[in-house]
């Protein structure tokens, strides 16, 4: 399609941080060292690690003492080299409310962490090591503080440019391999071309993973993983280190991309399972460069999100439907394989019990959505940290949403044999004219395990509608427009075709009772 037929405006200008009430100023001494142990003495073994507390020229500092041991790990001698990368990868970071070089450099302490953790020497190489440590301060570079979805419906250089396949991530490796094409900042030049060839596959393969298109994917490659060497890893149920056997089922080629991914996206989501007052602050980031999209999209014409909306939005309401339906699952996919994780599961848990409790003293109407999704977090990883699947496991049994209260079936079930996932697509909340009555509705989706398996994509097969109505019988003509309440985070499911959602929701809204199939014709009920 030309440019001439797009009724889209011209790509925005990259949005300005907003403060937030941070101080973005160092704090502490100094963490330069020389030595190779340094890194395990300061921010990087640290969980309450909070870069919005660090300047500008600290941020930069901190990355390459963190890089340093590494770098020095697999061969690298030139110091100079691994600071001017870091410079330059600075550089190329916009100064975003949240994709920002203080995301960037959370990231890389999280990867640090968690793979030391797992551990992971036992099965990485010191260049495997260090290459995921590196996409991980540039996962993000070059970041507009827009998402995909965004930079496709307005017809953006870069959605054009990847053919709308993950044009951010797919920027965000290009721009790094031409970082480490400048002069002075080749990390990797001191190894043989082939090694070069398959980090760069390495690091290219976790970035690309980081959209949030292949989250289920990466949720379920993990589930798999653990169900195929069940007994390695509950063998270490009662410790939180590894077993003799474990570095052998990690090393399996597979398995290591497997993990490389799941560990790169777990620490990109990480900043909810921060230490509540560092969580806090990292959310209401996230939530501001949310506003500034949304206002974008309402500047340009486009469908402004409710997650976008300054009028509609709240803090706790949208976190606890990102952790809920995106950071737990993983987590808790996560802690399954590596007990030694517990302590980001468990402050997981702890946000989402102080969210819960945000959002029911902002409304008491939702005191019982918000228990209902902490008591399912909860659970969640409770079971996981046992080793098992729960009912709200990432590829557990198919379970209706448990805020509603289904009352309408709109299409005929048919589990696979397999365990199914399930997503919500939306959910609205419709008020009766007269004010006294509301009732919501949600729409769900099933997706089936691919013919490949459980780490291929997953493929709509049927969709699910239920309502919770405080005042059945009442006509429809009493009811208002439905008013947007909450919409599912889960990229993959906003990917819906527009013509086959609207017509989808136009017959479930007009005819509550009438049973749906889903249509087997691609440009109807199914995701693009």
């Amino acid at each position: 399609m030309g440019n001439e037929n797009c009724s889209c405006r011209a790509a925005p200008t990259p949005p300005v941080c907003m403060k937030l009430g941070t101080t973005c100023e160092p704090f502490g001494k100094s963490t330069s060292s020389s030595s190779r142990a340094g890194p395990s003495k300061t921010a990087a073994n640290m969980w309450d690690f909070n870069p919005l507390e660090l300047g500008s020229g600290t941020l930069g500092q901190v990355a390459c003492e963190m890089l340093s041991a590494s770098f020095m790990d697999f061969g690298g001698t030139d110091a100079f080299v691994l600071q001017t990368f870091i410079a330059k990868v600075q550089t190329e970071y916009l100064p975003n409310a949240f994709h920002s070089f203080c995301h960037a450099v959370d990231v890389l302490q999280m990867v640090f962490q968690l793979g030391r953790l797992m551990p992971w020497q036992v099965f990485c190489s010191p260049s495997v090591q260090f290459a995921l440590m590196i996409a991980a301060v540039a996962h993000d570079v070059g970041h507009p503080g827009f998402n995909n979805v965004f930079l496709v419906e307005a017809c953006d250089a870069l959605a054009y440019r990847y053919n709308d396949a993950s044009p951010l991530e797919n920027m965000h490796c290009s721009t790094l391999f031409e970082i480490l094409r400048s002069q002075g900042c080749d990390l990797f030049g001191h190894l043989p071309r082939h090694e070069v060839r398959e980090l760069r596959r390495l690091m290219i393969d976790a970035i690309i993973h980081t959209d949030t298109a292949y989250h289920a994917s990466v949720t379920v490659a993990l589930d798999d993983l653990y169900r195929e060497h069940r007994e390695v890893f509950r063998a270490g149920l009662e410790s939180c280190h590894s077993t003799k056997e474990q570095p052998t089922a990690l090393s399996i080629s597979d398995n290591q991309a497997v993990v490389a991914r799941a560990l790169l996206h777990c620490a990109d989501l990480s900043h909810a399972a921060r230490p509540w007052k560092v969580a806090q602050a990292w959310a209401q980031r996230m939530q501001e460069e949310l506003f500034i999209q949304g206002d974008q999209e309402r500047s340009m014409g486009l469908l402004v999100q409710p997650q976008h909306n300054r009028e509609m939005a709240a803090l706790p309401d949208m976190q606890l439907g990102f952790i809920h339906a995106a950071v737990a699952p993983l987590v808790s996919a996560e802690v399954r394989l590596f007990r030694s994780w517990r302590q980001l599961a468990e402050t997981l848990v702890a946000n989402t019990e102080e969210w819960g409790s945000e959002l029911a003293a902002r409304d008491e109407a939702e005191q019982a959505v918000a228990d209902s999704r902490v008591h399912s977090v909860r659970t969640m990883v409770e079971d996981a940290l046992q080793g098992r699947f729960g009912p709200t496991s990432s590829s557990g049994p198919l379970v209706e949403e448990p805020c509603s209260e289904p009352s309408v079936t709109c299409c005929a079930l048919e589990v696979p044999a397999r365990p199914a996932l399930v997503r919500e697509v939306r959910r609205w909340r419709e008020q009766r004219v007269d004010g006294q009555h509301q009732r919501e509705l949600v729409l769900l989706y099933v997706v089936s395990e691919a013919a490949g398996g459980a780490r291929a994509q997953g493929q709509p097969i049927l969709f699910r509608y239920a309502v919770r109505d405080d005042s059945p019988g009442a006509p429809e003509a009493t009811f208002s427009q439905p008013a947007p309440a909450l919409q599912a985070v889960d990229a993959t499911c906003m990917s819906l075709d527009s013509g086959g959602f609207d017509a989808l929701l136009s017959g479930l809204l007009v005819e509550q009772t009438t049973q749906i199939q889903a249509s087997e014709e691609p440009q109807e009920h199914c995701l693009r």
